[in-house]
């Protein structure tokens, strides 16, 4: 079920303000739920996962790229890249095919399943994502700004 801006609100309304770290914590939470639902949801409906879509789509706007490149692109661990194109392969979404110019490397390539399952608005997840920054366009940029701040912030302490 999702969440209306009117049910954010009086959620935010009913609990007692606990700092703010702590009530910008509560809502990236919030996010990260919503965010791990819709994938689930994704993938009951599709076959793949929300991730392994942002997988596709970083594919399919940059074909023959390496598992390492999609991995950076999403910042994510290259253990969780390698679990994802495993299971994009395993499906039939994407091929591997040797780097002519780098015999080391294997490049990914979408297949026309994994090139249909992308194509056109994306998943639900990124349409919803595209609504609300439609709505805010003048705040886009800082949030952006922000959350990529907060992110090299964790990053740094977790070394």
């Amino acid at each position: 079920m999702a969440t209306t801006e009117r049910d954010e609100a009086s959620i935010d309304s009913e609990l007692p303000s606990m700092g703010p770290a702590l009530d910008f914590l509560r809502v990236l939470w919030s996010v990260e739920h919503a965010l791990q639902s819709s994938s689930k949801r994704s993938d009951r409906e599709t076959g793949a996962t929300a991730p392994q879509q942002l997988a596709l789509r970083v594919l399919s706007l940059r074909p023959g790229i390496t598992s390492s490149d999609i991995a950076e692109a999403l910042h994510l661990h290259p253990s969780t890249m390698t679990g994802i194109i495993q299971r994009l392969e395993r499906d039939g979404m994407i091929t591997r095919k040797a780097d002519a110019a780098d015999a080391r490397k294997t490049l990914l390539v979408a297949t026309a399943k994994g090139k249909k399952l992308v194509s056109g608005q994306g998943s639900a997840t990124e349409a919803a994502i595209k609504k609300v920054l439609a709505k805010m366009p003048g705040k886009v940029e800082a949030a952006r700004e922000l959350l990529a701040a907060i992110a090299a912030e964790l990053e740094s302490v977790a070394r």
